[in-house]
């Protein structure tokens, strides 16, 4: 690899000191090691560095909420004993004899949300998922709107057993209320969360190149970002366009989410050509490992131009069929939008297959140029220092002890 030619610099600096009568006599004969490991152990430093910042990526998850608690105002009482305690002048401790300190903790209303994937979201009192509740009933406001969507049976039960039994100007005294899922689709809670990964493919040119796009590309073909997470795990899934079909199809792919390791994404190119989503690729070099992208071109009629879909998966059947099915719509409106992510969906729970990355650990990733170059100029530095060090430390070539 290129940084370990950093080694170079060591082994000149070493022979310039030997060359040099005076620096000669001043150097013990473990001092060039210090130097070669030092420079060595910062290239190691260096290609860690290097490799973790090309490699690294991040890739979006979904999976589903399952049960959400709701726990409200409760009083604890804590039982403790106390003494004071003081140091006199000459450091000896005194204390007075033990008391009783025991005192009450309040815990705020809170609801809790549990994922499928054994995540969860906390919701405080006085703060709401989004913003849509009133700030000052957050926790249970968010409760409720889930009791709606999920119209399913509320458990209640009794789990702080220090309970007080305090109402705080309420009726609640401390119960928590429980909720699960509806398996209906419309009911679903769909989550979304990210993970980082080691993408070597991104990073080497042996197994696809991917060319660089510029600002210039990103405008000419209206090329869209990864859409961001908000409200703690909410994101779209269709890109482009505000479609009312955008939860609709984060239910759908939340279902079959944790079982296949999917995450699809609907982008939405108008007035532009089949190159889009080519370069939509190009863009995002080749998406993530658990990804289905789907482009679809369409014009001021919303008639559907075009469809290329791109994935990392070796299966290639889904590709076509989707591709076809789409195409044959030829109008995306939001009854067909809805027939093709129905469609979509079944046919990827039945023919997807993630790819696994690990089978492209063998590849070997080069450091980029501001990498070898700031190696180079740290074990310059490095060298220097350790080379002043060995010419003005009391150790030299004829001293064995130290």
């Amino acid at each position: 690899m290129l940084l370990w030619s950093i080694l170079l610099a060591p082994i000149i600096f070493i022979i310039v000191l030997y060359v040099v009568p005076n620096f000669r006599a001043k150097i013990a004969l473990w001092e060039p090691l210090v130097m070669l490991g030092s420079t060595a152990l910062l290239i190691v430093l260096m290609i860690f560095v290097s490799e973790a910042s090309q490699t690294s990526d991040t890739e979006r998850c979904m999976d589903f909420v399952v049960k959400i608690e709701h726990h409200e105002y409760w009083n604890e009482w804590i039982s403790k004993t106390c003494r004071d305690c003081s140091t006199d002048s000459k450091g000896k401790e005194k204390c007075g004899p033990y008391y009783d300190c025991s005192y009450e903790r309040e815990h705020s209303p809170y609801t809790k949300i549990y994922t499928s994937t054994g995540k969860t979201y906390t919701v405080d009192e006085g703060y709401d998922i989004g913003g849509l509740f009133s700030s000052n009933s957050g926790s249970r406001q968010t409760f409720e709107k889930f009791i709606k969507q999920f119209n399913t049976q509320v458990a209640t039960e009794k789990k702080h057993l220090n309970d007080l039994h305090v109402n705080h100007g309420s009726n609640y005294d401390g119960d928590v209320f429980t909720i699960y899922y509806n398996p209906e689709v419309s009911r679903i809670e769909p989550v979304t969360w990210e993970q980082t990964y080691v993408n070597k493919v991104q990073a080497s040119s042996s197994i696809e190149r991917f060319l660089p796009v510029d600002t210039f590309l990103v405008k000419s073909f209206g090329l869209l970002d990864y859409p961001k997470i908000h409200d703690a795990y909410k994101a779209n899934s269709i890109i482009g366009e505000n479609s009312r079909l955008d939860n609709y199809s984060n239910q759908c792919n939340a279902l079959i989410a944790k079982e296949k390791q999917l995450k699809v994404h609907f982008l939405i190119f108008k007035n532009k050509s089949v190159k889009a989503g080519i370069t939509q690729r190009q863009y995002w070099t080749g998406g993530n490992k658990n990804e289905v992208n789907i482009c679809i071109g369409i014009n001021d009629k919303r008639e559907i131009q075009w469809c290329y879909i791109f994935s990392w998966s070796k299966k290639a059947n889904f590709k076509v069929e989707i591709r076809d099915y789409i195409q044959d719509s030829k109008i995306l409106d939001d009854s067909t939008f809805k027939k093709i992510i129905d469609y979509s969906y079944d046919n990827l729970k039945k023919n997807f297959k993630r790819r696994e990355f690990k089978e492209f650990d063998y590849l070997n990733i080069e450091p980029p140029t501001w990498a070898v170059v700031t190696s180079y100029i740290l074990s310059i530095l490095l060298c220097l220092g350790l080379s002043f060090w060995i010419t003005t430390n009391e150790f030299d070539s004829d001293k064995t002890n130290y």
